[in-house]
């Protein structure tokens, strides 16, 4: 069986909550990922997405969307933070067959 670390929290990559001290949530970015994208300026490029974006239909229904998907993660973090530690074995014995 795996040891967990106490220090990090399991769920802690899949739940996208936002950043501590940060004022304002990146609601729509720029995807770098593609051929020729490398060595951009993201928070420039993103800071005026951004700008451009607020107050559109669009920008509102993604930042209801993302909102939505955030209060979703807490609910989840908080059910999980309630289970003992015997559910949690009992739960991965039953997904690991």
């Amino acid at each position: 069986m795996e040891s967990t670390s106490e220090a990090s929290h399991p769920l802690e990559d899949a739940l996208l909550l936002p950043q501590p001290g940060s004022t304002k949530q990146q609601i729509i970015s720029l995807n770098d990922s593609k051929a020729g994208m490398q060595g951009l300026d993201l928070e420039k490029i993103n800071k005026i997405i951004t700008e451009s974006s607020e107050g559109s239909k669009f920008y509102e229904h993604k930042r209801k969307v993302k909102e939505r998907l955030e209060q979703k993660a807490r609910e989840m973090r908080q059910q999980y933070d309630g289970l003992s530690s015997s559910a949690i074995e009992e739960s991965q014995r039953k997904v690991r067959f």
